[in-house]
C-alpha cells in the first residue's frame, strides 16, 4: 500500500513590506514665514520712507533773497549784470502787478514785462515777480513810473531754484521709493504665499 505523497506544507507566506514613504513636502516653516515677515517689512518701511521724502520737499523753505536792487513804484533802480550771469537775477515784489516797472536792457531794449508765478516768501513778504532777462550784461534799470504803492526789488533766483529743486526732488522721490518697495515687498509676500500653498510631491524611487 503506497502511502499517498504529501507536499510539504508551505511555511507563513512573507508580507512585502511597505516601501517607506518619501519625504512628503514639510510644511511652511521658519523660512516661508520668515519671507512673509520681510515682505511686510519692506512694505512697511518703503511707505514710511516714501511720506518722509514727500513731506520732506513739501516743507521747502521759500527763504528771502539777497536784494541789490529796490525801490518803490515811483522810483528807479539800476544793478549791474556780468558776463554769463544769464538767468541769474530775478523780479520781486510785494504785488503781482509787475506793469508798475519798465524793465530796461543796456542796449536801450525793454524786455517783456514779467508776470506773477506764485512763489512767495516764508514770511509773505515777497513774491516772485518772474527771472528776469539778463542775456545782455551792462546795467540793467527799472523805471516805475505809477502812483500807486508798491516795492519791487532784484535780487538772486537761486532761492526760488533751490526751493523747486527740493520740493520736485522730494516729491519724485517719495513716489519712486514708495512704488519700488511696494512692488519689491509684494513681490517677496507673493512668492511666500506660493511656497505655502504648493501641493507637496514624494520624489520618485528607483
Amino acid at each position: 500500500m503506497s502511502i499517498p505523497h504529501t507536499p510539504p506544507h508551505p511555511g507563513p507566506v512573507g508580507l512585502a513590506e511597505p516601501a517607506p514613504a518619501g519625504p512628503v513636502g514639510d510644511p511652511p516653516g521658519p523660512v516661508v514665514r520668515g519671507r512673509t515677515r520681510i515682505g511686510g517689512l519692506t512694505i512697511g518701511t518703503a511707505l514710511l520712507a516714501g511720506a518722509l521724502l514727500v513731506a520732506f520737499g513739501a516743507t521747502a523753505p521759500s527763504r528771502t533773497p539777497e536784494f541789490i536792487a529796490q525801490t518803490d513804484s515811483t522810483g528807479t533802480m539800476t544793478f549791474e549784470v556780468h558776463e554769463r550771469e544769464e538767468g541769474s537775477w530775478a523780479l520781486y515784489g510785494n504785488t503781482e502787478d509787475a506793469l508798475l516797472c519798465r524793465h530796461i536792457a543796456p542796449s536801450g531794449a525793454t524786455p517783456p514785462a514779467e508776470a506773477g508765478s506764485g512763489w512767495r516768501t516764508d514770511d509773505g513778504r515777497w513774491m516772485l515777480l518772474g527771472v528776469l532777462d539778463t542775456s545782455e550784461p551792462g546795467t540793467h534799470t527799472f523805471t516805475c513810473e505809477r502812483e500807486r504803492h508798491g516795492v519791487f526789488a532784484v535780487g538772486g533766483s537761486d532761492v526760488v531754484a533751490a526751493t523747486r529743486d527740493r520740493r520736485v526732488l522730494g516729491v519724485a522721490g517719495g513716489v519712486a521709493v514708495a512704488g519700488i518697495g511696494l512692488l519689491v515687498g509684494l513681490g517677496v509676500v507673493v512668492s511666500a504665499a506660493a511656497a505655502r500653498r504648493r501641493p507637496a510631491v514624494a520624489p520618485a524611487h528607483e
